[in-house]
């Protein structure tokens, strides 16, 4: 899984308007060159980590959607995930650490948590000045 296309489409489901929503199929669209089994597995990863809320009937015992499902936003994890991630500058730190330090395999959520880390200290290093 590519984390840069996973930012790329939380960062687009973030800009559901509330009451809208899209189907699976459709978002799925704007991002072909992601095979649709793994589209749904990363569907499915955002969603049962309460990152994304979907619609529509689905199991999340065994993490199974369908391509009819319909994403109707964030839920508060992913809305704490855009504000870490949606930054150019911080998540470019955040991959350039990751290389660095040879962690490249590292997750999307992983990343997620270190773009946090280097805002904390990007806010320490401008209140210490």
């Amino acid at each position: 899984m590519d984390r840069n296309e996973v930012r790329k489409l939380l960062i687009r489901i973030g800009q559901i308007k509330c009451n809208q929503g899209i189907l699976i199929d459709d978002l799925h669209k704007e991002f072909e060159n992601i095979n649709e089994d793994e589209f749904l597995t990363i569907l499915s990863g955002l969603a049962t980590r309460y990152v994304i809320r979907i619609d529509g009937k689905y199991s999340m015992d065994c993490f199974t959607l369908e391509k009819y499902n319909k994403i109707v936003g964030l839920e508060r994890e992913g809305y704490a995930a855009i504000d870490a991630i949606c930054n150019d500058k911080i998540w470019s730190m955040t991959e350039k650490f990751l290389k660095d330090n040879d962690y490249d395999n590292f997750s999307f959520f992983s990343a997620v948590e270190v773009a946090k880390k280097i805002i904390e200290r990007e806010i320490d290093s401008i209140i210490k000045k």
